[in-house]
């Protein structure tokens, strides 16, 4: 009796202790569905990385092969999932790497894959650069959404399917894309560790802008356009408090290279017109990069001046002959290769100094300038994003 109650005791012990560990594993299952860690990804098993190299530098600028500017290797990871409003969503990132080896980093919480009939949702986007101390997270001053970069990071940032028409699926792993316009070959896959890190909020507003100044600071506190003075005495260059007093101001985009580093970490814009491209392909990644040509410039008030010009006009022209004039020269316009107003001069400019592969650069996000405002209509039917008058 007695060996059988230890042995019926045991059994019920041994049974407890079934019960008790069943438990616990439970509430760490049910811990980790809530979790970012481990829950199911809607793009697959998270912990996974597909590691990428450059198929080839050949026909890449010298210039840019001697400085290490050439990106080599790429990753792209698929980190935990973040469950927001019953919605589950993966931190993604792409991951590059120079000849240097400066290394950068995008992550993007996002519901799927892109694909040919839908990119993702974008929940949060992030942002790190070698010199920086943490990633910034870019959000619309207005919405407190994500502030995605102006060239569409899955038309300009993303991996392209070997044919360069639409976005690759990472899925599965092709064992050939293009990334910046350059095919890169699969290496191998491995594990990783990716997660949404502490970050510091940029607010961007993209629908106020005040900018297309300098920073002029003339030694005797004249300003430049004082009148009767026609000699200034300017410190040059700028020293950060006055750049600081800009943007205290309420100036939010600087055009051209001089601006210091540090002006990337704030809510400020940056417009290269003018300038050669300093840094290709991270200008993608930015949110803050406004690009190279800022606007197409007075397309009616040239065509104003145009049939001025024409001597045996003035009883000629109607207003059907004046409206497709102007489209002419609006899309002439922005369609230049051989000005700083045009939509496409910024590719020029990269395949001279980066090579751009097969990338059709494009500012998508293009305003006209006009003086002229009872044409607006004109230019916005031609898909103008905006008019400034």
């Amino acid at each position: 009796m007695i060996t059988g109650g230890r042995k019926l005791f045991g059994i019920w012990a041994v049974q407890k202790n079934n019960f008790i560990w069943n438990i616990i594993l439970y509430a760490i299952i049910a811990a980790s569905l809530d979790s970012c860690s481990f829950a199911a990804s809607p793009l697959g098993n998270p912990g996974t990385a597909f590691k990428y190299r450059l198929e080839s530098l050949e026909n890449r600028p010298e210039e840019a092969i001697k400085n290490g500017a050439i990106v080599i290797n790429a990753e792209f990871r698929l980190g935990s999932v973040v469950k927001i409003q019953n919605k589950r969503l993966s931190v993604v990132e792409i991951w590059f790497e120079r000849q240097n080896g400066k290394k950068y980093s995008a992550l993007l919480l996002i519901d799927s894959w892109p694909n040919k009939s839908r990119m993702p949702d974008v929940a949060r986007y992030l942002w790190h650069e070698p010199d920086w101390p943490d990633y910034l997270e870019y959000q619309n001053e207005a919405t407190g959404k994500p502030e995605l970069p102006r060239f569409s990071i899955w038309e300009f940032g993303w991996p392209q399917a070997i044919d360069g028409k639409y976005p690759a699926s990472l899925q599965s792993p092709p064992e050939k894309i293009y990334l910046h316009g350059w095919p890169f070959v699969f290496v191998s896959k491995s594990k990783s560790n990716v997660a949404i890190p502490k970050t510091t909020i940029i607010k961007l507003n993209p629908d106020v802008i005040i900018g297309l100044t300098g920073t002029h600071r003339d030694r005797h506190g004249r300003h430049m356009d004082a009148l009767g003075v026609k000699e200034y005495d300017f410190i040059d260059p700028p020293d950060e408090e006055d750049w600081r007093k800009d943007i205290e101001a309420g100036i939010n985009l600087f055009q051209g290279n001089r601006q210091p580093r540090w002006i990337w970490r704030t809510n400020c814009y940056i417009s290269q017109m003018y300038m050669m491209p300093d840094d290709w392909p991270t200008n993608i990644y930015r949110s803050n990069y406004w690009g190279r040509s800022f606007l197409s410039d007075e397309p009616a008030v040239y065509n104003y001046a145009y049939f001025n010009s024409l001597e045996d006009a003035a009883d000629k022209v109607t207003p059907e002959i004046a409206a497709k004039a102007l489209e002419k020269l609006t899309m002439d316009n922005l369609n230049r290769l051989d000005n700083n107003y045009g939509n496409r001069i910024l590719g020029v400019f990269v395949d001279k100094v980066f090579g751009k592969g097969n990338l059709d650069i494009v500012e998508r996000k293009f305003p006209v300038w006009e003086a002229v405002w009872q044409t607006s209509w004109y230019h916005l039917a031609l898909k103008a994003a905006r008019v400034v008058l």
